[in-house]
């Protein structure tokens, strides 16, 4: 059991038992560290339940001095100082109550923590959760006082909410099982359980109440079978080109000039007819892979040709549109391996449809690598789960691409091949995700308008095919071309979407309200009525936070009565 503890606090604080995480500690556990664990209460109560051996950290000598009577071993320091003398893959059972919040970084030591803990053990984690109404309520009044104990203790120095509470978890590797509010009256737990709004607070129209009454929030995970070592791993990159040298290199270029990650890369030409086939024949003599095709033979096809012969372990289709930097392609394997099911990886960029969409703050694209690797340092380890994955940037293991199988060429020359493999991928059961630290840089339908594609016409075409082939299965796809995702607003189920919460700008209710009814009257169209009815309660109550009733039906009024 791994302890620490708090300088500066009363005795007592130490030798307080925390019964709703005793009662979270599996009852067959044998290696326990407990990381906060103050005078070793915990683990004494543990010791005299059940046979098994408990370890502690604690930075309070005097608390500490206490605890090694109680427990089997105790590390005298912070967690930074003595997470050395831990050994690997040992404990079987993990618990940090109240005491991350207290670190400088609590991210990091998290992820230290992780390294000592055995495949399938139990993390229990406690946090205290700055959203509690009367926090709220003390913030718009001006107030953001420290107090001796609580949410505000003097001694937290970072603060969590649900949102960043799970994003703390999934950083570490850990897969979550259950979020369990804490109250600390049962005046705040019946007025969550009874849906009682709190007064005089401005609320989101999809807040939960639970997060405005919780005091903190109990966190049980479970380690992920042996984290795997991905910097081995080796990627198959297929990119396809379609004239438009003068993003072709430049975007090959980056690729060989900042990608760490051992990988081959194959360029599929469809028919280019300006100076690409002579580029490509330069590409093949340093040792690239090169497949030219006579005629444009669409997406789908040019893609499988590269697919057929890539020999990496991990598969890549990669646009000829892009600029990449840092270690994108490290950070997009590490979650295809170490995200429970992961099927699709995507990423976030400047350009494309969909929650995927990021604005950045740079206007030059030479400063693109420098908000790049800030980008990937700030979100490191960060993901989110969607249906759809956008095929400008798509990676996934090759153990998916056996199941799965090719890309349907019936999706040509372009548009919705990657909504089907999505759908294919979901069908057979993997997960979808977008590695949330990894920013490309993405021109966006560079080729359609360089060789006179229209991409109202390839829309039109695909989305009907689509629509055909995969029925109701279709409208969460269709939302997200539907719905404008700039602001990163997630149309049907936005709790899905487990972005950072530093990542979602805040909107004005009345424009979430016809984001949503747009989206509503489309896939009315599309005969979908119960997702329809989803994306218009979602308008009614965006609207009627601000705008009342009046408001709402306006948005849903045609363009052309408007």
């Amino acid at each position: 059991m791994l302890c620490l503890v708090i300088p500066l606090r009363p005795t007592a604080y130490f030798r307080y038992l925390r019964q709703e995480i005793l009662a979270e500690i599996p009852t067959g556990a044998r290696s326990i560290l407990d990381v906060g664990c103050g005078a070793g209460v915990l683990g004494e109560w543990l010791r005299r339940r059940q046979q098994c051996e408990v370890w502690g950290i604690e930075r309070d000598p005097d608390a500490a001095r206490e605890a090694r009577e109680r427990l089997d071993r105790v590390l005298d320091g912070s967690v930074e100082a003595v997470i050395g003398d831990l050994p690997a893959a040992y404990f079987d059972t993990l618990i940090a109550a109240d005491i991350l919040e207290h670190l400088p970084d609590p991210w990091a030591a998290l992820r230290a923590l992780a390294r000592c803990v055995a495949p399938n053990a139990t993390i229990v984690i406690s946090l205290p959760n700055v959203q509690h109404h009367a926090v709220v309520r003390d913030l718009l009044r001006g107030r953001f006082t420290y107090a001796p104990d609580g949410v505000l203790n003097h001694t937290h120095l970072r603060f969590f909410t649900r949102r960043t509470a799970v994003d703390l978890v999934r950083r570490a590797g850990f897969a979550l099982e259950r979020l369990v509010p804490l109250y600390v009256s049962e005046t705040d737990r019946r007025a969550a359980e009874r849906g009682r709004i709190p007064p005089d607070l401005p609320l989101p129209p999809d807040v939960q109440l639970e997060d405005l009454y919780a005091a903190g929030f109990l966190l049980v995970a479970r380690a992920q079978t042996a984290q795997s070592d991905t910097h081995d791993v080796r990627v198959s990159v297929v990119m396809l080109t379609y004239n438009r040298l003068d993003l072709t290199e430049p975007a090959v270029a980056s690729v060989r000039a900042t990608t760490g990650q051992p990988h081959e890369l194959i360029i599929v030409d469809n028919g280019s007819t300006d100076g690409t086939p002579a580029y490509l024949d330069s590409l093949a003599q340093q040792g690239v892979r090169v497949i030219k095709n006579a005629v444009n033979r669409g997406v789908a096809a040019g893609w499988n040709q590269g697919l057929r012969v890539a020999t990496g372990d991990c598969l890549m289709v990669l646009n000829n549109d892009v600029i990449v930097s840092g270690d994108w392609l490290a950070r997009m394997t590490r979650a295809a391996y170490q995200v429970p099911g992961a099927g699709l990886v995507g990423c976030r960029t400047n350009a494309v449809s969909g929650p995927q969409a990021l604005a950045p703050d740079y206007d030059d694209v030479s400063d693109f690598p420098v908000f790049a690797r800030r980008y990937g340092a700030l979100a490191d380890g960060s993901w989110f789960e969607l249906p759809r994955v956008v095929g400008f940037a798509m990676l996934w293991r090759r153990d998916v691409y056996e199941r799965v199988g090719e890309f349907d060429e019936q999706f040509g020359p372009a548009n919705f091949e990657d909504d089907d493999y999505a759908a294919r991928t979901l069908r057979a059961g993997y997960r979808n995700i977008v590695a949330n630290d990894v920013f490309i840089h993405h021109i966006g339908a560079a080729s359609h308008a360089a060789n006179n594609l229209s991409v109202e016409a390839l829309v039109d075409a695909n989305r009907d095919r689509f629509v055909a082939k995969w029925g109701a299965l279709a409208a969460p796809f269709m939302a997200a071309v539907w719905t404008a995702y700039r602001e990163h607003i997630a149309a049907l189920a936005p709790e899905q979407y487990a972005l950072p919460s530093w990542a979602i700008p805040d909107l004005p209710p009345l424009v979430l309200a016809r984001h949503f009814a747009r989206a509503g009257r489309r896939l009315a169209r599309m005969g979908w009525r119960t997702e329809a009815d989803a994306a218009f309660r979602r308008s009614l109550a965006a609207a009627v936070t601000v705008g009342g009733v009046a408001g709402w039906m306006w948005n849903l009024l045609p363009r052309g009565r408007r």
